[in-house]
C-alpha cells in the first residue's frame, strides 16, 4: 500500500538502521575497513618474511616461496605419474625415499613430503582395504614414521594417520602421535599454523575416549598440559567428532557425553550470564529456551559437583512462571524445601505469584492466599504481588484492602497505579494520582511509564506530553520502556489523523533516544512494527518482522503483531505460517493468543482451518488450558456464518467435558442460541443458561 511513498523507501530503513540493527552499513563497511589494514599488514609482513627465508635461511622446512628446485619438481612429477599409473604403496613409496635421498635442500624434502605423502597413505589404506588383499602393505603410520627420518613429514601426514587411528579405536596411538608431532615441529623449528587444531582436536578426543575407557574423569589441567596449547571449545570437538564418526552408533554416543560432561564440569550452573540470556527469553515469552537453560543448569551441577543456589532456583520460579509454566515452577519450591534450604522472602514471593498462575481460575486465587497464610514474614514485594494477583483475579476490593495503608512505599503505590489504570476507569485514575503526589511518593521511572501507557491506551493523548515534562521537570532520567510507549502514541496519533508516519518521524524518534544514551530494543522495533502495520505498511512491516526474526529478537507479541496484521489483509496463509513457526520456535502461546488465531479464521470464514486446530488442542489435551471466552465466541461464530455445525458440535463437546460453559459472554450465548434455532443440538447444561 505504500511502496513508493517515503515511508516505504526510507522510513523502514531508518528503523533498521538504528541502534538494534548493530548491522548497517556504516558498521560493515567500518569492519570491512578494518579487516582491509589487517590483511594488508598481514601480507606485508608475510612477504618480508619470506624474503628474509629466502635470503637467510633458505634450508629452513617451512617456505612460502621458493626459487626453482628443479630436482623437487622432477621428485614430484615422477612419483605423481607413478601414483596417477596405479602403482602400488611398495612402489610408490620406494621411489619416495630415493628422491628424498637425492635432495640435499631440506626445505625441498619438506615440499615434497607435503605434495606426495598423503596420496601415497591414501593409496595404502585403499589396498589394506581391497577384498582379498594377500600381501603385507605399509600402514599410514609406518609410512609416516619413515617420513620423519627425512624431516618430509607435513603436518597433514600427521592428520591423516590420527584420523585413521581413531577410526582403529586406538586413542592411546594418537595420544603417542601427538608426543611425537610436538618432539618433530621442536626439532625441526616448525612454527605454529592454524592447521595445527585438527592435530588438537584429534589429541583432545584421544584424551576423552582414553579417559572414558579407563573410567576416569577427564581433567582440563590435564589435557592443557598434554596439548601444550587451551584446549579447543566444546563445539570444535563436537563437530571434529560428528566428521568421524557419522553413523552416530553406540561408541558415538558414549563419547559425546563424555565431552558433554567434561566441558561442562568447567562451567558455574549458577553463571549470572545464562540467568540473564534464560531470562530475555522470558521476557519475550519463549519458554524452550527457559527449560533448556533450567535443563542445562542441571546438568552443569551434576558435572561440576556444584548445586544450583536458592537464588539461581528462585529466578527460574519467576521465569517459568512467566512463560505459563507455574506448574513447573511449584516444583523448583520443592527442590529448594527438599535440599534442607530455608526459603527466603524472595522464594515466598515466587511461590505466592506461581500458585496464582496454576490449575483453574477458580481455585488460584484460594491457592494464593493460602500461601500468604504459610508465609513467616511479608515485605513491600509480598504486597505489591498480591496486588497484581487481585488484579487477575478481577478483586478491586481486596486491592484497595491492601493497599489502603501502604502507599508511602513506592513499589506498592507503584503496584496499586498499575491496579487502577487496568480498571480503565479515567477519574479514579486521576483521583488516585493526585492523591499519590499530595502525599508526595516519589515516582520512578516505572511508575511514569504506567501514567504515560494508560494515557495512550486510553486516548487521552492531551496528557502525554506534560508528563514527558514533569520526568524531565523531577529529574528522572526516561528508559526505553518510555520512548517505546512514546513512538507507539506518535504512530496512533499518526493514524487517528489519517496521516502516514514520515522520515522525519523516525528521525527525531532514534535522535531522542540516542540523545538520552539508550538503544532501542525488540520491545521498541515491535511497537514500530505494529504501527507500521495498522498503517497499511504491511511490505514495510514485514520487513522489520524478518529483521526481529533474524537477530531472534521477535517476542511474542512481534508474532502476535504481524500474524493479526496479515489476518486483516486476507492474507490468512501467510498468518497461518507464522503462527506454526510460533509454536515450532517454542513460544509460550496464552489463550489471548489462540483467540487471535480463531478470530483470524473467523474474519476469513476458515471454518474448516478453525475445526483443525481445535481439534489438535483436543486431542493433545490443551483446549482447557488455551481456550477462553473470546475463543469460544469466534469459533462459534464462524461455525454459525459458514453453517459448519461439526465446528459448533465440537465446542460444545469441549465445553460440556470441561464443564466451562460459565465462561461464556452474553454475546456468545446469542450466537449459542442462533445455532439452536439453526437446529442444532445445544447440550443440557449450556441449553439452561440460554
Amino acid at each position: 500500500m505504500l511502496s513508493g511513498t517515503r515511508l516505504g523507501r526510507v522510513g523502514i530503513s531508518r528503523v533498521l538502521a538504528s541502534g538494534a540493527a548493530r548491522t548497517t552499513a556504516a558498521s560493515v563497511q567500518s569492519t570491512s575497513g578494518i579487516i582491509y589494514r589487517r590483511l594488508q599488514s598481514t601480507q606485508t609482513s608475510s612477504s618480508s618474511e619470506t624474503t628474509e627465508r629466502e635470503t637467510d635461511n633458505p634450508d629452513g622446512p617451512t617456505v612460502r616461496k621458493f626459487k626453482s628446485d628443479e630436482a623437487y619438481l622432477a621428485a614430484k612429477d615422477a612419483i605423481m605419474e607413478k601414483l596417477n599409473s596405479g602403482s602400488s604403496t611398495e612402489a610408490l613409496f620406494g621411489l619416495f625415499i630415493q628422491r628424498l635421498d637425492k635432495l640435499n635442500n631440506a626445505g625441498s624434502r619438506a615440499r615434497l613430503g607435503a605434495a606426495v605423502l598423503v596420496p601415497i597413505m591414501e593409496r595404502a589404506i585403499a589396498e589394506i582395504n581391497a577384498p582379498n588383499q594377500t600381501q603385507i602393505i605399509p600402514s599410514p603410520q609406518e609410512l609416516l614414521n619413515k617420513s620423519l627420518l627425512y624431516q618430509a613429514a607435513p603436518r597433514e601426514a600427521f592428520v591423516f594417520v590420527a584420523r585413521n587411528m581413531f577410526k582403529e579405536e586406538a586413542p592411546n596411538d594418537i595420544l603417542s602421535l601427538w608426543v611425537s608431532f610436538l618432539e618433530y615441529k621442536a626439532e625441526t623449528g616448525q612454527k605454529t599454523h592454524y592447521r595445527e587444531q585438527d592435530l588438537v582436536k584429534l589429541a583432545t578426543l584421544a584424551y576423552i575416549e582414553s579417559c572414558s575407557i579407563q573410567g576416569v574423569k577427564p581433567d582440563m589441567a590435564t589435557l592443557e598440559s598434554l596439548l601444550q596449547t587451551s584446549a579447543p571449545s566444546q563445539g570444535l570437538v563436537f563437530s571434529e567428532l560428528n566428521k568421524l564418526l557419522p553413523n552416530r552408533g553406540d561408541r558415538y554416543q558414549k563419547i559425546r557425553r563424555t565431552i558433554r560432561d567434561f566441558f561442562l564440569s568447567k562451567r558455574d550452573p549458577n553463571s549470572v550470564t545464562d540467568l540473564t540470556n534464560a531470562h530475555e527469553a522470558a521476557l519475550a515469552g519463549r519458554a524452550a529456551p527457559v527449560f533448556a537453560a533450567l535443563g542445562q543448569a542441571r546438568d552443569i551441577a551434576k558435572a561440576s559437583g556444584k548445586p544450583l543456589t536458592e537464588d539461581t532456583l528462585v529466578a527460574f520460579m519467576k521465569m517459568l512462571t512467566q512463560v505459563q509454566a507455574a506448574g513447573e515452577a511449584t516444583k523448583l519450591w520443592n527442590e529448594i524445601i527438599q535440599a534442607g534450604i530455608t526459603p527466603s522472602q524472595q522464594a515466598w514471593n515466587a511461590l505466592l505469584l506461581a500458585v496464582s498462575k496454576t490449575g483453574r481460575g477458580r481455585a488460584r486465587l484460594g491457592q494464593a492466599e493460602a500461601v500468604l497464610q504459610k508465609m513467616p514474614t511479608r515485605d513491600d514485594s509480598t504486597y505489591a504481588t498480591l496486588i497484581q494477583i487481585y488484579v487477575q483475579a478481577k478483586r478491586f476490593d481486596l486491592v484497595e484492602e491492601v493497599a489502603k495503608d501502604k502507599l508511602t512505599h513506592p513499589i506498592i503505590s507503584q503496584a496499586y497505579l498499575q491496579a487502577v489504570a487496568s480498571e480503565g476507569n479515567k477519574v479514579k485514575f486521576e483521583s488516585t494520582l493526585a492523591k499519590l503526589k499530595e502525599m508526595k511518593i516519589p515516582f520512578t521511572i516505572a511508575t511514569y511509564n504506567s501514567i504515560l501507557s494508560f494515557h495512550v491506551r486510553t486516548k487521552n493523548y492531551d496528557a502525554v506530553y506534560p508528563v514527558m515534562d514533569e520526568i524531565i521537570a523531577a529529574g528522572v532520567t526516561p528508559d526505553i520502556a518510555t520512548y517505546t510507549i512514546l513512538i507507539d502514541f506518535t504512530l496512533k496519533t499518526l493514524r487517528d489523523r489519517g496521516e502516514l508516519p514520515t522520515e522525519e518521524v523516525f528521525d527525531s524518534f532514534f535522535s531522542e533516544v540516542k540523545r538520552f544514551g539508550l538503544e532501542v530494543n525488540e520491545f521498541t522495533l515491535t511497537a514500530i512494527m505494529d504501527g507500521l502495520s495498522k498503517a497499511g505498511a504491511i511490505r514495510s512491516a514485514q520487513d522489520l518482522f524478518n529483521h526481529l526474526q533474524k537477530t531472534n529478537k521477535a517476542t511474542i507479541v512481534t508474532y502476535i503483531s504481524i500474524i493479526t496484521a496479515e489476518f486483516s489483509k486476507g492474507r490468512v496463509a501467510e498468518a497461518e505460517s507464522h503462527f506454526k513457526e510460533m509454536l515450532s520456535e517454542g513460544y509460550s502461546v496464552r489463550p489471548t493468543h489462540w483467540a487471535a488465531l480463531f478470530e483470524g479464521f473467523s474474519q476469513n470464514g476458515r471454518d474448516k482451518s478453525a475445526l483443525e486446530y481445535l481439534n489438535a488442542l483436543d486431542q493433545n489435551g490443551m483446549a482447557l488450558s488455551s481456550l477462553n471466552k473470546f475463543s469460544y465466541y469466534f469459533l462459534l461464530r464462524c461455525a454459525l456464518d459458514k453453517k459448519n455445525f461439526e465446528l459448533a458440535e465440537k465446542v460444545f463437546e469441549i465445553l460440556e467435558k470441561n464443564k466451562s460453559e460459565g465462561v461464556l459472554s452474553p454475546k456468545t450465548l446469542f450466537t449459542v442460541k442462533e445455532l439452536k434455532d439453526a437446529g442444532v443440538e445445544i447440550p443440557e447444561a449450556l441449553n439452561a443458561r440460554l
